[in-house]
């Protein structure tokens, strides 16, 4: 098996003061895990629980249904249809931090013409309060669709570049569209359109912040050789530009692979002779865990170190860290939801 490659050092992650749960992990080797399987559901790409709250929501993709485990009764079935590709219906699902009091979520599908879409919803109601975000998708794929509030209290989303392969249109470059686009919405009354905070983004499947706010991680799906993790401090540098097309990782892919203003070369990235799409992560006080949807396999960061790690849980779809617990539910393509403690 090929080694995955270190391409830039980075500065260690700090844990969150308050948050006596996370490990004390001084070294890799110190490393290992435990997966529990606690529900199964049909396509599921997203599970996690709202602050505070101890419930564990999941949602089903191509069902556009969101669930909480150990009640048989939906919470929400979206009220429109949703195109059903490998890569579209539902895909999203965010809650206020204030959710506990005002019961506001926000979740990103794919319309039935295959557009993306961030829709408000408030708990009780089946019917959307707002629809925060619309964007017209060229092709089936590369859309996307994680939705984070970040640590400033705006909603950030990962809308892919349009798809089709290779970006024939170069919009991950073109401040012009949305796609390709890292963006930061605020919900909370400030200005509603949608700001470009990254571009340079092939296809932003999962994306997660530090828990302590000061960096983000985002999972960029590669084209045909590499995968790469990228890892920027927050808030993210003006002009902030992941390289796609030009680069696929820090390979030049086209028009002569030369780095863009404000280039930020991947933290990590990894042939395809170890998988062949990243799905992201999450961080586990100072150590970041991700894996690969295709291989299964998986790798623990910390600091400038980095190893793989034996986990058995197919096809991570979704990583979500859950700090009342210290641990991370990990949504499995195959239909798991898993809970996964460090040992």
């Amino acid at each position: 098996m090929r080694a995955i490659v270190v391409v830039a050092a980075l500065t260690l992650m700090t844990a969150c003061g308050g948050d006596t749960t996370q490990p004390a992990v001084t070294a890799l080797d110190e490393v290992s895990f435990r997966a529990d399987e606690i529900a199964r559901y049909d396509r599921p790409v997203w599970a996690g629980s709202p602050p505070g709250d101890d419930r564990i929501f999941v949602a089903e993709q191509h069902r556009a249904t969101i669930r909480v485990i150990g009640q048989e009764a939906p919470f929400l079935t979206l009220p429109e249809p949703v195109t059903t590709g490998n890569e579209q219906g539902l895909l999203g699902l965010a809650f206020h931090p204030d959710f506990a009091k005002n019961g506001r979520y926000f979740v990103n599908f794919t319309n039935a013409d295959g557009d993306t879409r961030v829709v408000e919803f408030r708990t009780g109601s089946p019917e959307p309060v707002r629809t925060w975000l619309e964007v017209d998708q060229p092709y089936e794929n590369h859309n996307g669709g994680h939705v984070v509030f970040g640590p400033d209290g705006r909603l950030y989303v990962g809308m892919g570049d349009g798809g089709a392969g290779g970006d024939p249109e170069n919009r991950a470059q073109d401040d012009s569209t949305l796609l390709g686009k890292l963006l930061a919405v605020d919900v909370d009354g400030g200005e509603p359109a949608p700001q470009i905070v990254a571009k340079g983004l092939r296809n932003p499947w999962r994306f997660s912040f530090s828990n302590d706010g000061s960096e983000l991680w985002i999972g960029d799906v590669g084209q045909d050789e590499w995968e790469e993790i990228d890892r920027v401090p927050f808030p993210l540098p003006d002009g902030a530009n992941f390289g796609w097309r030009l680069l696929e990782g820090t390979h030049a892919f086209a028009d002569g692979g030369t780095e863009p203003d404000g280039y930020i070369a991947p933290a990590f990235e990894y042939s395809h002779d170890d998988g062949c799409s990243v799905t992201g992560g999450a961080a586990i006080g100072r150590l970041y865990l991700f894996g690969d949807f295709c291989s299964s396999r998986y790798w623990a960061v910390l600091g400038d170190a980095f190893q793989q790690v034996e986990l058995d849980v197919p096809a991570p779809a979704h990583f979500e860290y859950e700090p009342a617990t210290g641990t991370v539910l990990i949504a499995s393509g195959e239909g798991g939801i898993y809970r996964v403690t460090p040992i």
